[in-house]
């Protein structure tokens, strides 16, 4: 097993020498220098960018089953999509917003399997099944929800995401062209992107 606290001290050892004339005084094995290596280019890349971006991936399971054609409980699937005896609303209901936390693509991902129709037009694939792809999706009242979003056209992260790529794209055209930039032109800038989507509050930060 490679000690961490020998890694250390040799990617230490590493960059004290990319910084100068000085003499290596531990010997590393092939696996320890793919290791050093790595790290550096890592720590190099981070050390040369101007800006970073956290993605969040979403992994799907993927059912290689064929549907059994079960429509019996297609028209409980059917009826109104908040009706589940099973959600508890005065629990579950508050802490919604904070489960619902998917991106619009997988959003789409979803309604387009539960909304799924065979030639005779009927549904091809059952709640229960929708469910047992999508296994972080818990209850059916996700899938109103996840159709209200997509008529709004994104949550609000990704709205409010938006406008954080707006504002960073001026602040790099101004500061391109040379000219200053304080924090009363970002507040400005984000709020003309957020008044292009009238159904978002927005309220720029003094900070």
């Amino acid at each position: 097993m490679i000690s961490p606290t020998r890694i250390a001290k040799l990617l230490l050892e590493r960059v004290t020498e990319n910084e100068g004339p000085h003499h290596r005084g531990t010997r590393s094995s092939l696996r320890e220098e793919e290791i050093i290596n790595s790290l550096l280019t890592m720590i190099d890349n981070i050390s040369n960018c101007t800006s970073y971006q956290i993605e969040s991936n979403a992994t799907l399971d993927y059912d290689d089953e064929e549907e059994s054609g079960d429509f019996e409980e297609e028209d409980a699937d059917s009826a109104d999509e908040s009706v589940d005896p099973s959600f508890d609303e005065s629990a579950e209901a508050e802490n919604m917003t904070i489960k619902a936390n998917f991106s619009l693509d997988y959003m789409k991902k979803v309604i387009e399997y539960y909304d799924a129709r065979d030639s005779q037009g009927r549904r091809k694939h059952t709640w229960k099944s929708t469910q047992h792809r999508f296994k972080s999706v818990p209850h059916r009242q996700y899938i109103t929800r996840f159709r209200h979003y997509i008529e709004q056209h994104g949550t609000k992260r990704e709205k409010l995401q938006i406008i954080d790529d707006f504002v960073y794209d001026m602040f790099e055209e101004a500061r391109d062209n040379v000219l200053s930039v304080h924090d009363r032109d970002l507040k400005r800038w984000a709020l003309q992107k957020a008044a292009e989507d009238s159904s978002l509050i927005f309220e720029a930060s003094e900070y």
